[in-house]
């Protein structure tokens, strides 16, 4: 197992200038699915609480990042219907944004919605690390925490527990090229791997294994692109030897 450290390795050179990568504004806009032509919408707010299916929650101070779609097939949880994700981020006085909580909700035809709170528990300055601090150089960087998962269920409401008690987070950093409608030009990338431990580094590339995504943000604009490599499986991240991969959901690109 890795040892517990915020950098173990790094390579490569920053980006030239120190731009900002996130905006702190109210915003929204969409994401397109390349082939269908599907949307997944995008909103950033700070308000507080925010409200998800009737219930609040608390942004902790935190920036939320709202995906909901078009099409089931696509990012937030592929090949669930009806999903959406608050994502909630939360600058460092370093200038890095990290994911603080996520509140993931669905509904299948003919059951109630059910909404998950995921509470992130980083270990370091590097687990749940979006954005890293302005003039990080390329490479990538490790980092531990644990999720705890609570919330209201078709069976009733589930108590917050420690449902991963150690999560890996690869974070490769790239300064990069991207080409969307709305945007073209070199843009930070996060390209992530969340794996659950015990798992072997030689294993963080197996999408049964781990979420594995790449988030792509603009200088001065935000997100212009996310690249999702994985499908989320009841049986993840415990597969059985001999389960198939399902297909691999379209990447999106910022339109507006």
């Amino acid at each position: 197992m890795l040892p517990l450290l915020s950098v173990l390795a790094v390579s490569g050179c920053a980006a030239s200038s120190n731009p900002n990568y996130f905006p702190v504004r109210e915003q929204r806009f969409d994401l397109q699915a390349d082939g269908t032509g599907n949307l997944t919408h995008v909103e950033i707010k700070t308000s507080d609480p925010l409200i998800v299916n009737g219930h609040s929650f608390d942004s902790l101070g935190g920036v939320d990042m709202r995906f909901t779609k078009d099409a089931d097939y696509q990012m937030p949880e592929t090949g669930t219907p009806n999903a959406t994700m608050d994502y909630v981020m939360k600058p460092s006085l370093d200038g890095q944004w990290t994911g603080i909580r996520s509140i993931v909700s669905w509904q299948n035809p003919g059951y109630p919605t059910t909404t998950v709170l995921i509470e992130f528990n980083n270990r370091d300055h590097v687990s749940k690390m979006i954005i890293p601090p302005p003039g990080s150089p390329a490479g990538t960087y490790y980092g531990y925490g644990s999720d705890s998962y609570g919330g209201y269920t078709p069976d009733g409401f589930v108590p917050q527990h420690v449902q991963f008690p150690l999560v890996l987070w690869v974070a490769k950093i790239s300064y990069s090229a991207v080409k969307t409608p709305f945007y073209e030009g070199v843009a930070l990338s996060n390209e992530i791997r969340e794996c659950a431990m015990p798992i072997s580094l030689d294993d963080i590339d197996d999408p049964l294994k781990c979420s594995i995504e790449t988030w792509s943000f603009a200088p001065n604009i935000g997100l212009v692109e996310v690249d999702t490599k994985w499908v989320p499986l009841p049986c993840a991240p415990y597969c059985p030897a001999g389960t198939q991969v399902p297909p691999l959901p379209p990447s999106l690109r910022r339109i507006n």
